[in-house]
């Protein structure tokens, strides 16, 4: 397959506004896939073809945390996988369907009455050369998060009082000596300027050390912190607020976060944690 030959998406006669979107699937055996992609505006244009995305990559694991297959196209490669998707007329991704060079093949669809109750059909198999293809997996939670705009906490939301007074016994002599009214106000005008953190999760140090770009802007100035920046663009970029997390494994391990996604309730898998699973104990801890 040549880049540019195949169309991938299509919305009838009309332009195709920009997308980006993360999809993450549990399948009811166990197997889970997480992949992003994102094309610009077309304009004048009714179709996106291959070489016109921004960005495509997806991740498929086994049950027990191994990688099955991994597959990011690119334009100057020439030759990858086999790639399909469809959007609905609301410009919802409705349909995908990947053909690794490995013989695998992952497929959602919505049919167009799910909203009516219609379950969308999912499904992963792989083509053995001795047996021909196989279903691996099937069914499951499919979480299909169309990530513009940005909608996310607030830094009110993110902030806990309590643990930044235990962390900076220095705020609270300024709280009581009457400089400051309250932690978090002590937070919004110095604490984020000084590599202070908000709460339990959020390590200022590690976020700018694991992310050279958010550094540089906080340096420059187009970034205010480390902190407004994880609220307003790391939480859905998956960036990670400290070490033990990782919201991939959060998902793997706590399917009921995972359907908390699906349903909406939440857009991001670290507000789920900070609203639910940090006070039940569920484990964000990297896979292995």
């Amino acid at each position: 397959m040549t880049w540019g030959e195949r169309t991938v998406v299509s919305l009838g006669n009309r332009e195709i506004p920009a997308g980006s979107y993360r999809i993450v699937w549990r399948g009811d055996g166990g197997y889970f896939a997480q992949a992003e992609i994102s094309y610009p505006d077309i304009s004048g244009e009714s179709r996106i073809g291959e070489s016109q995305l921004d960005n495509f990559n997806l991740v498929i694991y086994t049950p027990d945390g191994q990688v099955l297959t991994s597959v990011q196209l690119d334009p100057e490669i020439g030759e990858s996988a086999d790639l399909g998707f469809q959007l609905s007329a609301a410009s919802k991704l409705r349909t995908l369907t990947l053909n690794t060079p490995e013989g695998i093949t992952f497929r959602f669809h919505t049919p167009l009455d799910a909203e009516a109750g219609t379950a969308r059909l999912i499904s992963l198999e792989q083509d053995l050369p001795e047996n021909g293809p196989i279903r691996l997996d099937e069914g499951g939670s499919l979480v299909l998060i169309k990530r513009d705009p940005l909608t996310g906490m607030e830094l009110e939301e993110f902030f806990d009082a309590d643990f930044y007074l235990a962390s900076n016994p220095d705020v609270a002599d300024e709280i009581a000596n009457g400089e400051v009214p309250d932690p978090l106000t002590h937070f919004q005008r110095h604490g984020q300027y000084e590599g202070r953190n908000p709460n339990a999760l959020f390590d200022t140090a590690f976020y700018l050390a694991s992310n050279p770009d958010v550094a540089a802007g906080v340096a420059e100035g187009s970034v205010e912190s480390a902190a407004t920046h994880f609220i307003n663009y790391g939480q859905f970029d998956w960036r990670s607020p400290n070490p033990a997390y990782s919201d991939l494994a959060y998902l793997v391990r706590n399917p009921e976060a995972l359907d908390a996604l699906a349903s909406g309730e939440f857009t991001t898998p670290v507000a789920h944690f900070l609203e639910v699973g940090q006070d039940q104990g569920f484990s964000a801890v990297p896979l292995a």
